[in-house]
This record gives C-alpha cells, sequence and structure tokens, in this order.
C-alpha cells in the first residue's frame, strides 16, 4: 500500500569495547579477526544482515552471536556478553544517554535529522545503508481503488505535522510514497538484499 518510515540501527558497543568510532571499530576488528562479537535479534534478521554488509564493504570478521528477540540481545550487550549491537534507535538510545552503552554511528549513508551529531557509518565505509524500512500492504487481490484510497489515507496521516514529528523525534525517517513509488522501492530492495543473502548464504531462524 505504501511505505510508513525507515529506521536507521545504531552500531552500539559495550563501554569496554576500546573504539570510539566506526573507523576504530573496524581497525579493532581488523587487528583481531573474529573476536569481537555482535548480537542481533535472530539469524536473518536485519540486525544480523547489518554486520553480514559490513564485513563485507570494510573487509573484516566479527562473529554473530544471534538470539531469540532484542530485547535479551540488549541486556547481554549491557552486561558485557556480547561487546557490539546493530539496534534500532528507540531501543538503545536511553542506555546509551545513561553511559552504559556507546553509540559508534549509524547505519545508513547519511546522517539522521533527529540526530545530525552522529556519524553515519557511510562516511567511513562508501556505499554502506543498511536502514531497515516498515510497510503497509493489503491482499494480493485487493481492488486497485481500494488500494489507493489506504495509501492515499495513510500518507495523510504520515503527512500530519505531530504525526511526523513523533515519529522523527524516535530517530525515524518518514516515506510517505505513491503506488508507483513503492513499487520500485521494493523492487530495488529485493534485488539489493536479495543479492546480499544470496553473497552470504545466510539462513533465517526457523
Amino acid at each position: 500500500v505504501t511505505l510508513l518510515m525507515a529506521t536507521p540501527f545504531f552500531v552500539s558497543v559495550h563501554p569496554s569495547v576500546p573504539a570510539k568510532s566506526v573507523k576504530d571499530y573496524i581497525a579493532l576488528a581488523k587487528t583481531r579477526p573474529g573476536e569481537l562479537t555482535y548480537a542481533s535479534s535472530g539469524a536473518g534478521s536485519s540486525q544480523h544482515l547489518n554486520g553480514v554488509v559490513l564485513q563485507q564493504m570494510a573487509g573484516i570478521k566479527i562473529t554473530h552471536v544471534p538470539y531469540r528477540s532484542g530485547a535479551p540481545a540488549i541486556a547481554d550487550l549491557i552486561g558485557g556478553h556480547v561487546m557490539s549491537m546493530f539496534a534500532t534507535i528507540p531501543s538503545v538510545a536511553p542506555h546509551i544517554r545513561s553511559g552504559r552503552l556507546r553509540a559508534l554511528g549509524i547505519a545508513s549513508a547519511r546522517r539522521s535529522p533527529a540526530l545530525p551529531d552522529v556519524p553515519a557509518v557511510g562516511e567511513t565505509v562508501k556505499g554502506y545503508d543498511m536502514t531497515t524500512w516498515y510497510s503497509l500492504h493489503a491482499p494480493p487481490k485487493t481492488p486497485r481503488e481500494i488500494v489507493m484510497r489506504f495509501n492515499a489515507a495513510v500518507n495523510a496521516a504520515l503527512n500530519d505535522p505531530e504525526t511526523r514529528r513523533r515519529l522523527t523525534d524516535d530517530g525515524a525517517i518518514v516515506q510517505p510514497m505513491t503506488l508507483e513509488e513503492v513499487a520500485a522501492f521494493f523492487n530495488k530492495e529485493y534485488e539489493r538484499m536479495g543479492g546480499i543473502v544470496r553473497a552470504s548464504g545466510v539462513k533465517a531462524d526457523q
């Protein structure tokens, strides 16, 4: 029906990790191949793929530690049982403000308007952009006129100033689209992510 919003991940580390930036993190991974660990909410998750792509593009080796969901992964990151994680901004922002975690960057090509002081990973690793996104769908045989009505209604809600403010305050990027724009976006993303999955051999948790 439409794209709702995109949400970049924080590249977050436990304070014991001697890295203050994405550049430091990559350098550390190169000197200690496979020793740096990163948590995710499960094999094949977007968090897992964030690390897979960083390894491919930066030429490093970091060890993936899958969990059943994001909450226990973040808890173990705070506890120092894993060293890093690609986590959504709302889920780790309170822990970063408290000093229990350190944010190295945002896993996207550009900085977030809500967090302009936090560097984007794409500033260090050119072409890196693993922003995740959320979309609204209807059954495949839904009449086009009904889909168009849903598209117009949802886009109007997303363009409401108060709705937009609340979402962007949490680090989201609001991206209402026409039916043609969202179809083109999906085709591009399926091609891009399909290539990543095929090249890496990643398998999703059952």
